[in-house]
């Protein structure tokens, strides 16, 4: 995925509506499991030294029972988790 490869954080607010990316695998999955893919946020996780030892995804914020964007305050506390957990 290109947080990976380019070390960013992504954040996508509707799937099925981006051109940015290619969802091709997302939507399979859905399709097969009676799923939709909505909103996603992904962030690489780096050590002290810089490099990347994993990614964090997340999909479809749900609030009032309703998917939702992820936020600046989502994308913030979530680069803060990843940063202690590659460090951990």
């Amino acid at each position: 995925m290109v947080s990976a490869l380019e070390n960013r954080l992504v954040c996508i607010d509707d799937v099925y509506n981006s051109e940015e990316f290619n969802f091709a695998g997302a939507k399979d999955f859905d399709k097969k499991n009676n799923y939709k893919t909505t909103s996603m946020l992904v962030i690489p996780m780096n050590n002290r030294d810089g490099e990347l030892v994993g990614v964090i995804q997340l999909i479809n914020k749900i609030k009032n029972d309703e998917v939702i964007s992820f936020n600046n305050m989502d994308k913030t506390l979530i680069q803060s988790m990843g940063s202690l957990s590659a460090m951990a």
